[in-house]
């Protein structure tokens, strides 16, 4: 590669770094595999060779043939190798290039609040660490992919990337693998002819499938041929496979051929692979009814997976009735056209790829393409204003959890809906109905990202630029760049102005004022946020409304004014607590999103060991989260220091259950700053460590604020002074070492050491005797994953033999921490080889 090739690639993967991207988090353990490994013996040695040599080893081949496979158990094969981990980047859900460097950076853990390009805060994160970096599936993004692999290779020379792709990523140091088929038949260390492992997947597989199936004298010729047939590649000979519940394996063999000579004789330019497996799932497609194939078609539509409710929807029309949707969805189903993903909360499904690429193909040749479409981003349009309308709820955490897993379904809509269309305003409503997610979960540079590509399709005024540029001014601002944040809110209140609208106009004023305190100029802001409220408050604006309450609740605690602090809390509740508490069932035809307002409850101390998650009663958690901890702060700030613990400790909890990164920095710091002053030296050193941890993913110490950084510095020296520089270095180290949760429950229970409980504290949490009924106030699912947790299972582990999502299990083994008392799982196990658990 040239050395401007090289350059240009780089500058095309940095220019991303306004933008952001959500990843699932895959540690240092593997996905299990949920089928057995056959054969690839010589390929693993080969690319366990190529690892020990190289530093990028790409696994290239056609679709189907087994590079994931291949990669991952190549991987966990050389793990022990990588001291600092392993690290999987699943992109087959990614479908802009240029959100692929702040993707990774989340992926690593390293939160894009601070503004900096996510490129160079990669480079940075991985320069000096040992690690070997997973990138699966990159054929669709192999300029972006490329560009990074070369930057890796020059800028972090002890990180190794091991590529899956359909084709090479052609960079200087690159080391190619060619992943072949199964072999049909091998031969032994005598000449002869043996089964090779295509044989014995197709056996395997086939067994599953038809119980008592063997391979035998007298259908190894029918075998062998038919795993010729299909080129010997995994995917193939298991779509094949799955026909033996109608078929007998004659008649599997007969129709193959038919359908080789049918579907391969005008495609003479194609891979003979691409051919097979082509063929394959034409034929698949050949067995479907109409509506089957209809459906398929029009299932092409989504990305990811998806429930009965959108494909209902989104599918129906024509000769599909919505009622009969589910019934042809089940047929898929059996077939194997679609998975069933498993969730507790409802089963959602999804094609493979290769299948999905074939049913797309498909739908273009009817000519409903853009009908379908039109459909799915109605559909997920319908569900982000459901969400911005009912995310201020009781079911906050539930929602945004919705939103969550259709994520890439989001983010397909908001491609299509920027693309070119009669309606420009589509893309930036729902860029701004996303606004909100994007807040609870801190993706600032991926909202705007959105919303900055929906003002160029706006070009004069209008409420949705208006809309868009106050979300544009709020995630600028909260990125640290108040300068290029203020035009933006000016612009969007010259056009509330232009327009008469009263609800612009209270959003546009409320951002000038949010603009001008995150600048330093507290008592500037006050005017601006206080005129905006009644005009939120007239519109019924929730969202805005409650961000208004929480910054106003940041100007008390900027300025140490407790009691204002306190009107404002209370203020809040009565303005948005007037929802029902708790959520219901969904009704069906919902978007899985149920209407509810903010939770009544006030926001004094909650019980032990609420954490709003999974199985406990729902409620509203982001604002009352951030109000606690600002009123803590406001305390703080007063010199009411013995007060302030407690909203502190409870506003840990809160935003830990958001998943937030700067919200649960900013509470971990604040507590330690607590336990210096009162003399918990121990407690301090680790707590501060926790933070420490966040600060290191390049979150601005306490939001760049110098009369915190003060109180920072002050508590890092109470403790140095009071356990010695030795002692108080290795406990913020082990702070820094705990797990989020972990740390999070021994700060919320006001734990004094990390590894065991305070001494004098058992009335409060001393083990299972402070829950009153030792194991037994464990539910049945949580007994199960305690019992998996006490047999060493990660929670992804967990997850996937429960086939439950990843977030359930560590909602689920939180949850178990805090009823036992336990302050981290090492602790569980001894509690269950008690024969019995009493009170204390």
């Amino acid at each position: 590669m040239s050395t401007l090739t090289c350059e240009m690639r780089t500058s095309q993967l940095s220019g991303g770094g306004d933008m952001g991207f959500g990843f699932k988090r895959r540690s240092s353990a593997l996905p299990a595999e949920v089928t057995s490994f056959v054969g690839r013996q010589e390929e693993l040695a080969c690319v366990d060779a190529l690892l020990c040599r190289a530093r990028l080893v790409s696994l290239v081949g056609p679709g189907g043939v087994g590079k994931t496979r291949l990669a991952l158990r190549a991987a966990a094969a050389v793990k022990d190798s990588y001291p600092d981990g392993l690290c999987l980047a699943e992109l087959t859900e990614l479908r802009e290039a240029e959100l692929l460097p702040a993707g990774l950076a989340a992926l690593l853990g390293l939160p894009d609040q601070s503004g900096r390009e996510p490129l160079d805060l990669l480079v940075e994160h991985l320069r000096g660490l040992r690690k070997l970096l997973i990138l699966d599936t990159c054929e669709h993004l192999v300029d972006a992919c490329a560009a990074f692999a070369d930057l890796v290779l020059r800028e972090a020379p002890e990180v190794t990337l091991l590529v899956t792709s359909r084709q090479p990523l052609d960079v200087p140091g690159e080391h190619t693998f060619v992943v072949p088929p199964l072999a049909v038949e091998e031969r032994d260390g005598s000449g002869a002819r043996t089964d090779g492992s295509a044989v014995a997947l197709f056996a395997q597989r086939a067994a599953a499938v038809v119980p008592g199936f063997r391979v035998t004298a007298a259908n190894r010729e029918e075998v062998v041929a038919l795993c010729r047939r299909l080129d010997g590649i995994p995917l193939a000979i298991e779509l094949a496979t799955v026909r033996l519940r109608a078929l007998s394996l004659t008649q599997l063999a007969a129709r193959l051929e038919d359908r080789f000579r049918v579907l391969t004789g005008d495609r003479r330019t194609a891979l003979p692979r691409h051919q097979t497996l082509r063929t394959t799932i034409g034929w698949s497609h050949e067995l479907c009814s109409a509506e089957e194939r209809l459906l398929w078609a029009r299932l092409s539509v989504f990305a990811g997976a998806f429930d009965i409710g959108a494909a209902e929807t989104v599918c129906a029309g024509g000769a599909l009735r919505p009622e009969a949707v589910v019934e042809h969805l089940v047929a898929l189903v059996d077939k194997s056209v679609v998975l069933r993903v498993d969730d507790e909360d409802l089963p959602r499904y999804r094609l493979l790829d290769t299948i999905r690429e074939y049913g797309a193909e498909w739908l273009a040749s009817t000519g409903e393409e853009r009908a379908c479409a039109e459909r799915h981003l109605a559909w997920f349009r319908g569900a982000a204003e459901h969400f911005r309308e009912h995310g201020t709820g009781p079911a906050q955490q539930r929602l945004s959890q919705d939103i969550t897993r259709d994520l890439a379904n989001f983010r397909l809509a908001l491609e299509y809906a920027h693309g070119p269309g009669e309606r420009p305003q589509d893309g930036p409503a729902l860029a701004v109905a996303l606004a909100p997610y994007w807040t609870f979960r801190s993706s600032f540079a991926e909202s705007r990202h959105w919303l900055r590509r929906g003002l160029e399709l706006l070009s004069g005024p209008c409420p949705e630029r208006a809309e868009a540029l106050c979300g544009l001014a709020h995630h600028t601002a909260v990125q640290g760049r108040t300068e290029a944040a203020m035009p933006y809110a000016e612009e969007a209140w010259e056009i509330a102005e232009a327009l008469g609208d009263e609800r612009l106009r209270g959003m546009a004023t409320h951002f000038v004022g949010f603009v001008h305190l995150m600048s330093g100029e507290a008592e500037t802001a006050g005017p601006f946020i206080a005129r905006s409220r009644p005009l939120l408050e007239a519109a019924g604006d929730r969202y805005h409304l409650a961000l208004n309450f929480m910054h106003e609740a940041v100007r008390s605690a900027l300025l140490g004014r407790s009691e204002q602090s306190l009107r404002n809390e209370r203020a809040f509740e009565l303005a948005l607590g007037d929802g029902p508490h708790g959520g219901g069932e969904r009704a069906e035809g919902e978007h899985g999103l149920s209407e509810h307002g903010l939770s009544e409850q006030s926001g004094g101390e909650r019980g032990e060991g609420e954490s709003g998650g999974p199985g406990d009663e729902e409620r509203e958690v982001f604002f009352r989260g951030f109000i606690r901890y600002f009123h803590g702060l406001a305390l703080w700030n007063e010199g009411r220091r013995a007060e302030c613990a407690a909203p502190l400790r409870e506003a840990v909890r809160l935003k830990a259950a958001m998943e937030e990164p700067d919200g649960t920095a900013v509470c971990l710091e604040t507590l330690a700053w607590h336990a210096a002053e009162a003399g918990r030296s121990v407690r301090a050193a680790w707590l501060l460590g926790a933070a420490d941890a966040y600060w290191r993913q390049d979150l601005a110490l306490m939001w760049g604020i110098e009369s915190l950084i003060a109180c920072h510095h002050e508590a890092l020296d109470r403790v140095t002074s009071a356990l010695g520089e030795t002692r108080a270095h290795n406990l913020m180290r082990r702070g820094r070492a705990l797990p989020a949760a972990e740390a999070v429950e021994l700060a919320a229970s006001d734990r004094e050491h990390p590894k065991a409980p305070a001494p004098g504290v058992g009335a409060r949490r001393e083990g299972p005797s402070a829950r009153g009924g030792g194991l037994g106030v464990l539910t049945g699912r949580e007994r199960e994953v305690a019992g998996l947790v006490a047999q060493g299972l990660t929670n992804r582990e967990i997850a996937e033999r429960l086939v439950i999502s990843k977030r359930t299990a560590d909602a689920h083994v939180e949850h178990i921490l805090s009823k036992l008392g336990c302050s981290g799982r090492a602790e569980i196990a001894p509690l269950l080889e008690r024969p019995t658990a009493t009170a204390g």
